[in-house]
């Protein structure tokens, strides 16, 4: 190809202008190359925030406060400046700087606080108990006394042992257990029958008329109520004797009291005046909840982890050499759009700044220590203020209360507490015991046997007649005569429950209280008299009388010493003061940027906007600012090279001790990986040298480099402490010359083994930035020279119409034919229920791991989300990636579809795009309700899926889970297939997104009792999992495939037989558990009553029922006392199923357990399965509940049995 001159010129000055080669590194000297390619990185990264930011900023429901928020490194959900707006702090600042002044004026006072607040306290307690006192005073006790006396000369032998000797004897006379009788006792036993019936038949006729026999101790239950009114004289008597001193000193005290209160009422008034006393402590919360929420996850601001100093970054980045050659391509007119565009963000930076530097302020000047003494102080004496009603009251007694005070005396008469308080012991013992006795004699005397004296007679009779020296032998067949009698019987039965209540009466000590000859009752009535000639009850009455307040009194002495403290730390603490300003001016910045961003909010422009043409550009933003965020840690470690090298050269001795200091630990791998990520290092910057100067995809391929790097499996902290920490410390001196080479290493990050996913979305977003700056400032068109330009003859313009036309012709049927092709494919493909079976939403938090993991757990997925937070964006962003819109979740309480969600949110415009992309309108949520009729009571929202209600549209087609993503699981091991594709292998079924299975004949997997290692694998059956024919392992794709395998729907187990029995229900129930329906067993409580005893058995169906929903336990039946179960009390029914009672007995012996649990027995409420039955009724996977099919027949239970609580 040939060049003249004026190019070969042309193209030597653009070099000279355009700095190509070496000229292009200049701009970072003395650098790494990984670090040049880090910075370009992160100036993409600030422009690409920044485009986002403004795309965000141009939209009416952009929250500002979110961006501030991170801007100042706080997390973008704080609202702690909204609220800091609705707090005067110029009116605290100016209120706190008054009381403070007054404060630090007032006189200081000669009571002392404590000691008067001790002698108010004695007093109110006291005069609390005034009533009680005069009670105990003027009550007459002598009647009562003289039941208590009477009361000792009641029989006491009512209450013998002989009663508990009799039945003993009785009762292992008449045992069943021969095999246990000893001789000696049979016979003994035998003897104290014959000698003592008679005696025991006496016992039984006192006992029957007890009532009578012992009425004296009968009137003593609850008579000793009102000793305690003179119990409450003793204690006021040991109070006032032990207080007399304090009393007197209350007296001289009143005075200086007057003062004090003379002394506060001027600031009380004050405070009263104060409109935001109570806001010290709501902004010194607002602040530290601001200083310790730090932004942990930056949503808006991923690219500028500086805050406004990134942002004004920016925009110098604009004017930067790279950007302007490299991707501006020097095309000023385009460039100038994108900065004019990105106004309205430098605007909000600018503003963002004074903002951003008041908190700094704010934060550096704030003593929190100090703060919160100085709150503290403030809040206790605005919490002891007090109505200036009540104090004028409260001042005004303190004169009255001293007149009342003045009569008072000392006791002169001698008081006793100790025989007081012994002899109210007795008083109080006898009356227990009595009220605890006559219940049981009570219900030995209903015991109707022990009154009939023929039976008695008879048994004696019996008895006499055989010798009382008989042997065992003989008495045994006495024995077995005397219990054929079933009034022998009856009367041994009664006996033992007349001996038994018999010893809990003796069991009170009741024979040794009444045995008691001590009837002295002095100590009382002398209490009674102990306050005579004191003027203490006639005190505390006019107290009384004048409303004494002892606790609002002491509240007003508080308040004063409050006061004081307060003045005090006032007069040397200013620090509350400047926090006041520095949050003064908080506020007015930001309400200046709040009100600035509100007028300066772009308006919209019919010109095309660059910022709007980048798709995505948040998510696209907040992936590039992770990996360069990453980048940079990565390229601060291999900065500190030396130190890895060097920590990789020490001895074994200092990886020995390593060891020893993370005990808990792997650290075997260290010092490999370390060595290992130095490698890794060296050839990620000389990568980085290689294409510094590349394009874009070139400079972004380091994160692709990076993605491989895994790092030092470590804790990197863990290096500082306990690690260096320990090394520091230590007597070899090689391993404390390297406690600083452990403490750096300490302080970078060293684990990049879960950050691949980071560092590869990072890559991606390189290159979609790539497309839309070619996009934006496409490459210009350089026509060759006029005078190269050669020409031809043209052809005459019929010849020319003629070709135009042929050709727009066959250009317009191939396009047809081609939008034809694909509209027929994609029809199709969407539907085909096959394009849905790997994916049960879109995007990056959907993959297959995901589903796996959760199985039936019905979390959120983003959809869901996007409903529930009313994000219309994000809702469109799912859906445009295949999310599936018919995806239940549990919201409320509710299985719900995000339809169902929408609807309840009232948002129409998100409940036309569901149903526009494939959204069942036919669905019901879990109260058996389409969306249509949860809608109802909306009009807009009726007529809207009124509009849709018999039209359907398809879904989008979710991404299919790439072949390189599968983890096979065998149940039997294939060697072969092992080796070939040792990658898509697992032996952990939790892992596995596949598995095989052996099959028969007939192409089904078969289930029998028989086979118990097989039906392990039942609960897989009911999950996520694909279930695969053992031919698909040998399948081979077509030549033109780059898979390795056939495609996996093609070779799925479809069906299983259970005992013989075909059930071609396999890939229908792995469909409904994909698309996310409510679970089968939805609604069931499932019991194994005997699950331990046949574990191996049960274990493998309980897992299943649990993957099918239901809530499973173990070993026990349901509680009969359960609320549930009442009469009159309705549960619901299982959601698919309206002929079964929801609680699932499990169990191989139904005979057997409803013996056991008659409750459970013939019963609708409880269903009863086999173990295989259960098997074959998940597999049969049929519903059968009106409320779904809207027809009912007679199998289905309209009213629930009544269950038999007893």
């Amino acid at each position: 190809m040939k060049f003249c001159k004026s190019e070969i010129l042309f193209a030597f000055l653009w070099l000279l202008v355009d700095g190509q080669g070496a000229n292009k590194v200049s701009q970072f000297p003395n650098t790494t190359a990984l670090h040049i390619v880090t910075e370009k990185l992160a100036t993409l990264s600030r422009v690409t925030n920044g485009i986002a930011l403004q795309k965000e900023l141009n939209s009416k429901s952009f929250n500002v406060d979110g961006l501030l928020a991170e801007v100042l490194g706080m997390d973008s959900r704080e609202k702690g400046l909204v609220e800091l707006v609705k707090i005067d702090v110029e009116g605290l600042k100016n209120e706190y700087e008054k009381i403070g002044n007054d404060a630090m004026t007032m006189k200081v006072s000669n009571l002392n606080e404590s000691e008067v607040q001790s002698q108010l306290g004695v007093l109110g307690g006291m005069e609390k108990n005034v009533e009680t006192l005069k009670e105990g005073i003027e009550w007459d006790t002598s009647e009562v006394l003289q039941n208590f006396t009477n009361a000792y000369g009641v029989k006491r032998t009512i209450f013998a042992e002989s009663v508990k000797e009799y039945a003993t004897a009785l009762e292992y006379f008449f045992t069943d257990d021969l095999s246990t009788v000893n001789t000696a006792e049979f016979e003994k036993s035998f003897k104290h029958l014959r000698s003592k019936t008679n005696d025991f038949k006496e016992t039984c006729s006192q006992l029957l008329s007890f009532e009578t026999d012992l009425k004296e101790l009968w009137v003593l239950i609850d008579s000793t109520e009102m000793f305690g009114t003179i119990e409450e004289l003793a204690a006021t008597a040991d109070v006032y004797n032990r207080s007399q001193n304090q009393l007197n000193a209350l007296k001289t005290s009143i005075e200086e009291m007057q003062m004090e209160f003379g002394t506060i009422q001027p600031i009380l008034k004050e405070i009263n005046k104060l409109s935001v006393s109570q806001v010290f402590d709501v902004l010194r919360a607002n602040f530290e909840q601001m200083n310790a929420n730090v932004v942990s996850n930056r949503l808006l601001t991923t690219g500028f982890p500086a805050g406004t100093r990134d942002i004004s970054a920016l925009f110098k980045d604009l004017e930067g050499k790279w950007f302007r050659q490299e991707l501006a391509r020097n095309n000023e007119t385009i460039l100038n759009q994108m900065v004019s565009e990105l106004g309205s963000l430098k605007k909000v930076n600018e503003n963002a700044a004074l903002v951003e530097k008041s908190w700094q302020l704010v934060k550096s000047k704030t003593e929190l220590l100090r703060i919160a003494n100085s709150s503290v102080l403030w809040k206790e004496m605005i919490g002891r203020t007090i109505d200036e009603s009540v104090f004028e009251q409260l001042s005004s007694s303190i004169t009255k209360i001293g007149q009342c005070l003045q009569p008072l005396m000392p006791i002169t008469a001698q008081v006793d507490s100790h025989a007081f308080h012994v002899v109210l012991e007795k008083v109080r013992n006898l009356e227990f015991v009595s009220k605890t006795v006559y219940p049981l004699l009570k219900e030995i005397s209903e015991i109707e046997i022990l009154g009939n004296a023929t039976v008695f007679n008879l048994f004696e009779k019996e008895l006499i007649k055989t010798a009382s020296d008989s042997n065992s032998f003989i008495l045994q067949n006495v024995a077995a005569e005397l219990k054929k009698n079933k009034s022998f019987q009856e009367l041994s039965k009664r006996a033992k429950q007349a001996g038994d209540l018999m010893s809990k009466i003796l069991e009170t000590n009741i024979n040794e209280i009444l045995v008691d000859s001590d009837h002295d009752w002095t100590a009382i009535t002398h209490m009674q008299k102990v306050l005579e000639n004191t003027k203490l009850v006639e005190s505390l009455e006019c107290l009384k009388n004048e409303n004494f307040d002892e606790a609002g009194i002491s509240n007003i002495l508080s308040f004063g010493s409050t006061i004081r403290l307060f003045g005090e730390n006032y007069k040397t603490d200013k620090s509350a003061i400047t926090f006041f300003k520095k949050m003064a001016l908080l506020k007015a910045n930001y309400e200046t940027f709040i009100n600035s961003f509100a007028k300066s909010r772009p308006k919209r422009s019919t010109q095309k906007s660059i910022v709007d043409s980048l798709d995505n550009a948040l998510v696209v933003s907040q992936d590039l600012g992770k990996g360069v965020s990453l980048l940079r840690k990565m390229r601060d470690l291999y900065e500190n090279r030396k130190v890895m090298v060097e920590v990789t050269k020490s001895g074994n001795e200092v990886f020995l001790e390593l060891k020893k200091v993370l005990d808990t630990i792997d650290t075997s791998l260290f010092k490999t990986q370390l060595e290992k990520t130095v490698q890794d290092l060296d050839s990620l910057e000389s990568y980085a040298k290689k294409n510094s100067d590349g394009d874009l995809q070139k400079i972004g391929g380091v994160f692709e480099q990076a993605s491989t790097i895994p790092g030092v499996v470590v804790d990197s902290r863990r290096l500082v402490d306990p690690v260096s920490t320990s090394f520091h410390t230590s007597s070899d001196p090689n391993i404390q010359k390297s406690a600083e080479s452990f403490r750096t290493l300490g302080n970078l990050q060293l684990d990049y083994s879960s950050q691949r996913s980071s560092f590869k979305t990072a890559s991606l977003s390189v290159l979609k930035l790539r497309d839309f700056f070619n996009l934006v400032f496409p490459a210009p068109i350089i026509l060759p020279p006029t005078n190269e330009i050669k020409t031809t003859p043209e052809p005459n313009n019929e010849t020319r119409n003629v070709l135009l036309g042929v050709g727009a012709f066959l250009v317009l049927l191939i396009a047809g034919l081609i939008l034809f092709g694909y509209i027929t494919y994609n029809k199709r493909k969407r539907e085909d229920p096959n394009s849905y079976v790997h994916l049960l939403e879109s995007g990056e938090e959907s993959k297959i791991e995901r589903t796996m993991k959760e199985g039936t757990n019905y979390v959120y997925m983003p959809i869901h989300d996007a409903i529930i937070t009313e994000k219309y964006d994000r809702l469109q962003l799912c859906v445009k990636k295949g999310a599936n819109v018919n995806a239940y979740c549990i919201y409320n309480g509710l299985h719900q579809t995000p339809l169902h969600l929408a609807v309840h949110k009232g948002n129409l415009k998100m409940v036309k795009c569901l149903i526009k992309n494939g959204a069942d309108m036919t669905l019901r949520d879990s109260e058996y309700r389409t969306p249509i009729m949860v809608g109802e009571s909306d009009v807009a929202m009726y007529n809207l899926l009124a509009k849709y209600e018999n039209k359907t549209f398809l879904r989008r087609i979710p991404n299919e889970l790439p072949e390189e993503k599968y983890l096979i699981l065998s149940e039997g091991d294939d060697l072969a297939f092992s080796q070939k594709f040792p990658e898509m292998v697992t032996k952990d079924p939790r892992l596995a997104t596949h598995i095989v299975f052996p099959v028969d004949a007939d192409g089904c997997v078969v289930f029998s009792e028989q086979d118990l290692d097989h039906m392990q694998y039942l609960s897989l059956f009911f999950g996520p999992k694909m279930m695969m024919r053992e031919e698909w392992r040998n399948t081979k794709p077509g030549w033109l495939s780059r898979r390795k395998l056939g495609a996996d729907y093609n070779y799925r187990v479809k069906s299983v037989k259970v005992n013989g029995k075909r059930y071609d229900t396999v890939t229908r129930i792995h469909q409904h558990v994909q698309e996310k329906r409510i679970p089968f067993l939805f609604g069931v409580e499932a019991y194994f009553p005997d699950f331990k005893a046949n574990k191996r058995l049960w274990t493998p169906l309980k897992l299943a029922m649990q993957e099918a929903g239901a809530i499973v336990f173990c070993d026990t039946v349901p509680n009969v006392q359960d609320k549930k179960y009442r009469e009159g009390e309705d549960f619901r029914s299982p959601y698919y199923f309206d002929n079964l009672g929801p609680i699932f007995i499990m169990s191989n012996d139904k005979e057997n357990i409803c013996n056991q649990h008659p409750f459970i027995a013939n019963n609708n409420r409880f269903s009863h399965f086999k173990f295989l039955e259960m098997v074959e009724f998940l597999f049969k996977f049929e519903t059968h509940h009106f409320k779904l099919t809207e027809t009912q027949d007679n199998t289905a239970i309209e009213k629930w049995d009544p269950v038999n609580t007893n």
